[in-house]
């Protein structure tokens, strides 16, 4: 009987800096896609210098594209704790006590990408992920979640 009454904690493994970086470039990816899809059907047209097109999103493409992003990334990481990416590495992203992340939590992470991703290609967040025994980057550490194998 005591069997039944006594749990052990699941040991969840944290996701590899790797896969999370793959995942990352896949959403971002599709996310650029998306964006110029939508710049080069409903933005603004110019002819650049040097020849080509260009487009400018401001007003409802420019919103359009931030909602997509919010979508994309925050809603979808809130509801199952994976963005496609995440989905095709195989990891996903928990509160630190592995619970399921909110919606605030995604918000706030994903506010920081600039901060891990943007400056130097990435180079920011996997330095801060491997200086950290829970390999968060730093949307993570202030968001207070992790990312694991699912």
């Amino acid at each position: 009987m005591e069997d039944l009454l006594f749990f052990e904690p699941i040991q969840h493994s944290l996701a590899k800096k790797r896969l999370r970086f793959f995942a990352a470039f896949i959403d971002y990816f599709v996310y650029v896609v998306v964006c110029f899809i939508i710049g080069y059907t409903i933005g603004e047209k110019y002819t650049p210098e040097g020849g080509g097109i260009g487009f400018h999103l401001s007003g409802f493409p420019a919103l359009v594209s931030l909602l997509i992003w919010f979508l994309m990334f925050p809603v979808l990481e809130s509801l199952e704790g994976q963005t496609l990416g995440k989905v095709l590495m195989k990891i996903k992203v928990t509160r630190i006590n592995y619970s399921k992340s909110s919606l605030s939590q995604s918000i706030i992470r994903h506010l920081f990408d600039f901060v891990d991703y943007l400056p130097f290609f990435g180079i920011v967040g996997l330095i801060v992920a491997s200086s950290n025994a829970l390999k968060q980057r730093v949307g993570d550490i202030v968001a207070m979640t992790v990312v694991i194998d699912k």
